[in-house]
C-alpha cells in the first residue's frame, strides 16, 4: 500500500470491533444489490471550521488546525487525497442495506463499508465496482465496518458516536488512527441505483495516546528499519503522565527521509501536539484528545459483485478449486477451507443483552438492576450481563449501559452488543473473567 495514500481500514469489524472468530456466512452471502455509494472527496478541514465537541460554542477541529499550520514540513494532506481519489488507490464504498432507493424517513439505518475495485480499472467511470473481499471478516459474509443505528429524516443522514478508523499520511508515515466519538451527517439523494451523500461530515476526537501510539508503531516499522530504534521514540512517564521524546536511534536514514524527519523534529512536534490537546475524554480537567472534522462527498454507484476467486489459505489457488480437488476439507459445507476456519468453542452471546431480547437499550440496564437488587432470575448468559467483562455481575455493568446509551461511553466488552456479530467470550474457560454463558437464543 501506498505510504502516501490514505484509507479508511476496514480490517476492523462492525460498528468498529475486532471479531476474532468465526462467523456463518460467506462474502457471496452479502446481498449488493442494494443502494451503495463510492467516495468522491475527502478533506482533512484545516480551516479552523468544526463541531462544537466540548459544549464551550466554539468550534474544535485542533487537528486540523495543527496539520494546517505545518504545511511547509508535511505536504498538502487534502492534495495527497485528491490525487490518490482520482487514480483509484483509494476506492471506498458504502452500501445501505435496509435503506430503500426512496430514502424514507427511518431510526435504524445500516451504513456498511467497503474496499472497492472499478470493475473496468478505469479510474475516469466510477459506475460499476467490485468489492474487495477482505471487506469482509475472514470467512464470513459479515462486513469488517458497519455502522448501525443511523436516523434519516427528510433525507438528512446522522449516525454516531461511534470509532471511525482512518490511515493518514504525515510527512510520508502512515498513522493508523481511531477517530472516536464520531458523528457523521449528510443529504442524501438517489442517483440512478445509488445513493449520494453531499455536505457529509465527520466529526470525533482522536487520543493523544492513540495518536503517538501510531508514531511509534510506524517509525518502528520495517519501513524505518533505517533509524535503528531501541525503544519507542514517544515515551509515555506512568509516573507524572508525560510524554518525551527519546534518543534511542541512531539515525542511518537518508536526507529528507520521512523517518529521520519524523525522529529530528520529535520534540517540536510533540510539544506542538501537547500545547493543542483540546478536549478532555477522561474527565480529568486536562485535554488529552485532539478535536477533528472532515468534510465527505459521495456520489450514487452500483456493486456488481466481488473481486477475485476466494482464496483464504493464501496458496494461489481458488477455495474452491482447493475444496473440488480434495486438498482442502470443507465439513460445513459452507464453501471456505476448513483450515481456514478456527474453532469455535463457547455459548455465541452478545454482549449487553442480559434479558436476551436481541436488543440493546435500557431495559438492558433495567434488567441489571433487577437481578442485582430486587431479586430477579439471574440472566441466563451471565457473560451478556457483565458489561464490562471484569469477570463480575455488578452495579458497574448497569452503568455502563446507560454510559454508553446516553453519554457516548465506551460499548460493551468484546464481543459487543446486538448491531454487531454474535461472537464468544474471548476469555478462557474457568480464567477470573469468565463469569459462563449456559443460554443464549439471539445469535
Amino acid at each position: 500500500m501506498n505510504a502516501r495514500t490514505i484509507v479508511f481500514l476496514v480490517g476492523l469489524s462492525g460498528v468498529f470491533f475486532p471479531v476474532e472468530r468465526s462467523l456463518s456466512g460467506v462474502p457471496e452471502a452479502y446481498d449488493l444489490a442494494v443502494p451503495a455509494s463510492v467516495l468522491d472527496s475527502l478533506e482533512v478541514v484545516t480551516d479552523g471550521s468544526g463541531d462544537d465537541l466540548n459544549g464551550d460554542g466554539v468550534p474544535d477541529n485542533s487537528l486540523g488546525t495543527i496539520l494546517g499550520s505545518l504545511e511547509p514540513l508535511i505536504g498538502d494532506i487534502n492534495e495527497i487525497i485528491r490525487e490518490s481519489i482520482e487514480s483509484g488507490d483509494l476506492l471506498l464504498g458504502a452500501a445501505w442495506p435496509d435503506l430503500p432507493i426512496s430514502i424514507p424517513d427511518s431510526n435504524d439505518v445500516t451504513t456498511d463499508f467497503f474496499l472497492l475495485e472499478d470493475e473496468d480499472g478505469n479510474p475516469m467511470t466510477r459506475e460499476r465496482f467490485l468489492v474487495r473481499r477482505d471487506s469482509f471478516v475472514e470467512g464470513t459474509g459479515t462486513p469488517r465496518f458497519r455502522v448501525t443505528g443511523g436516523e434519516v429524516a427528510a433525507r438528512q443522514w446522522a449516525a454516531g458516536p461511534v470509532e471511525f478508523p482512518l490511515e493518514l499520511p504525515l510527512a510520508g508515515l502512515r498513522l493508523d488512527l481511531i477517530i472516536k466519538r464520531a458523528s457523521v451527517r449528510g443529504t442524501l439523494s438517489a442517483v440512478g441505483d445509488g445513493i449520494a451523500v453531499a455536505n457529509g461530515t465527520l466529526s470525533g476526537v482522536v487520543s493523544l495516546a492513540d495518536f503517538f501510539a501510531a508514531i511509534n508503531a510506524f517509525l518502528g516499522s520495517e519501513a524505518c528499519g533505517c533509524l535503528r530504534l531501541r525503544g519507542p521514540l514517544l515515551v509515555l512517564d506512568e509516573g507524572t503522565g508525560a510524554w518525551s521524546c527519546s534518543n534511542t536511534f541512531d539515525d542511518m536514514c537518508g536526507r529528507n527521509d520521512p523517518c529521520s524527519t519524523i525522529a529530528s523534529l520529535c520534540s517540536l512536534a510533540l510539544g506542538i501536539f501537547l500545547n493543542n490537546a483540546d478536549i478532555d475524554t477522561d474527565g480529568d480537567g486536562e485535554p488529552d484528545s485532539l478535536s477533528a472534522f472532515l468534510r465527505v462527498r459521495l456520489s450514487g454507484a452500483k456493486l456488481v459483485g466481488l473481486a477475485g476467486p476466494a482464496d483464504c489459505n493464501e496458496n494461489g489457488v481458488p477455495d474452491a478449486d482447493d475444496i473440488a480437488s480434495g486438498r482442502s476439507a470443507d465439513e460445513d459445507g459452507n464453501g471456505i477451507p476448513d483450515e481456514c476456519v478456527p474453532p469455535v468453542t463457547g455459548t455465541p452471546f452478545h454482549r449487553g443483552d442480559p434479558n436476551d431480547d436481541g436488543n440493546f437499550d435500557l431495559s438492558d440496564g433495567v434488567a441489571i438492576f433487577g437481578f442485582l437488587f430486587l431479586g430477579n432470575e439471574a440472566p441466563g448468559c451471565l457473560e451478556a450481563a457483565d458489561v464490562n467483562n471484569s469477570g463480575t455481575v455488578d452495579i458497574s455493568d448497569g452503568i455502563s449501559i446507560l454510559n454508553h446509551l446516553f453519554l457516548g461511553g465506551p460499548p460493551p466488552a468484546d464481543p459487543g452488543p446486538p448491531g454487531r456479530p454474535c461472537g464468544v467470550d474471548p476469555d478462557e474457560p474457568g480464567s477470573p473473567a469468565d463469569t459462563g454463558c449456559e443460554a443464549y437464543e439471539n445469535c
